[in-house]
């Protein structure tokens, strides 16, 4: 309910960015919850809003929007959006770049090139070993789901 009613202010207001972050993380939110169809239309609201000026944020919703594609039932779209996604444009952010890399090794799960999987979930280990992430954040959650995969092979 928050989100359907702080989108409309941040448009009405004329922020941009926080209509578009927003709307993404409400899209994130629905994804989560499972209201897969309902989610598209927030990621490519945010996706519009913000490639422009802040393209950054809307990789990083490209990669949500991705994996909201491979959910959707949509294999090689999912792969082919993933594969777009730029992360070289999250340069030090280790969070978003893990959680990045997390979504890509969903995906390449999801299309069953499990072993190129692998290797970018490999990855994702090397960046935890820098850094300190606390049990329950946002970057430990999705490693885990993305490590349940991995570890069922």
């Amino acid at each position: 309910r928050i989100y359907r009613e702080i989108i409309p202010l941040a448009r009405e207001l004329g922020t941009k960015i926080h209509e578009g972050l927003f709307a993404g993380n409400f899209g994130d939110l629905l994804m989560n919850i499972g209201k897969y169809e309902e989610a598209e239309s927030y990621f490519l609201l945010t996706i519009e809003i913000l490639k422009e000026r802040y393209a950054l944020v809307a990789e990083i919703f490209s990669a949500s929007y991705a994996k909201l594609t491979l959910l959707l039932g949509n294999k090689e779209l999912a792969k082919a959006r993933i594969d777009r996604v730029n992360e070289t444009l999250l340069g030090n952010m280790a969070d978003e770049l893990i959680k990045l890399k997390a979504k890509k090794a969903y995906i390449y799960h999801g299309v069953g090139e499990i072993e190129e999987g692998k290797y970018i979930f490999a990855s994702i280990e090397r960046l935890l070993l820098e850094h300190d992430f606390k049990e329950g954040s946002a970057v430990s959650r999705i490693v885990k789901e993305v490590e349940a995969l991995y570890s069922e092979q």
